[in-house]
């Protein structure tokens, strides 16, 4: 037989460290390559891609361009992947139960923001690079809370958690959506950061910036939305919440002019490593 080669669709498969082609796959009719190690033992369901372990199957999906890798897999599975790259084994059972609750509510309810597979494997939704670091405490994190979600109203809860709080969280609605009035997604104060702050790398941060440095970073993040900054003279946080977090910040320029944003979009814009910040200078 002869290769007859395949559309921008096509998924090539050769031997290891050849160029040997054993197959060729094209998906322009709505299918994807897709390999499993295993049906039902789990000890054969593995697989190693990029050096990490893996359980369950993969789907290998290409429109023109790259390769969309997809693992497969049993929530169960998964959520022990993310457990130990958001928090240490040693940590209390407690703790990483926990995790494991607010991880797997998150994956239910942040489903749709992607076009070809449930979550992305980084900090944009959770971490996740397999089951490397799998162990049997996490196992019996993810065994002894099977099947639980944090609920409001009913149905799994929008869910949020971040490694540092900087000693305070915030209400959902100063950060995303003015609109937005959640009873679960209110700010609280932290008491007990401030015992580890030593011990986080990067706890305490700032930035400088020129005034053309501003306007150039403000008017580059925000042009789009129809926004334009000429020679900004001075920001200040104008409102604050009630956990001490920067609710609104102004920003005058030359003219006189004035604008307000919340600070999810001041942290965008700039670059910032939070949303829990001061204005000095």
């Amino acid at each position: 037989a002869s290769v007859a080669g395949t559309s921008g669709a096509g998924v090539s498969v050769v031997r290891t460290g050849t160029n040997e082609i054993l197959f060729q796959f094209d998906s322009t009719q709505g299918l994807y390559l897709a390999v499993n190690p295993g049906q039902s033992d789990r000890e054969e369901a593995q697989t190693h891609f990029r050096g990490n372990l893996y359980f369950g199957a993969f789907e290998y999906r290409r429109s023109g361009g790259d390769i969309t890798v997809v693992n497969v897999l049993s929530m169960d599975d998964y959520i022990q992947g993310v457990i130990l790259q958001e928090m240490s084994a040693s940590w209390p059972l407690e703790a990483l139960k926990a995790q494991a609750v607010c991880a797997r509510t998150y994956a239910v309810t942040n489903t749709s923001g992607h076009r070809d597979f449930d979550v992305c494997a980084s900090t944009h939704c959770q971490m996740y690079q397999g089951l490397n670091l799998s162990n049997e405490r996490t196992d019996q994190a993810v065994d002894e809370t099977a099947g639980e979600f944090v609920r409001y109203d009913g149905e799994p809860a929008l869910t949020f958690y971040s490694a540092s709080d900087g000693g305070a969280t915030e209400d959902v609605r100063n950060i995303w959506n003015a609109n937005a009035d959640l009873p679960h997604l209110k700010g609280v104060v932290d008491p007990y950061e401030a015992d580890v702050a030593d011990d986080i790398s990067q706890y305490h941060w700032s930035y400088t910036f020129t005034s053309s440095e501003l306007t150039s970073k403000m008017n580059s993040s925000l042009s789009g939305k129809g926004y334009s900054f000429t020679g900004i003279t001075d920001v200040y946080v104008s409102e604050y919440s009630e956990t001490g977090n920067p609710a609104s910040v102004t920003f005058v320029d030359r003219s006189g002019k004035t604008w307000s944003f919340g600070p999810e979009t001041i942290r965008i814009a700039l670059g910032l490593r939070s949303n829990r910040f001061d204005v000095t200078g």
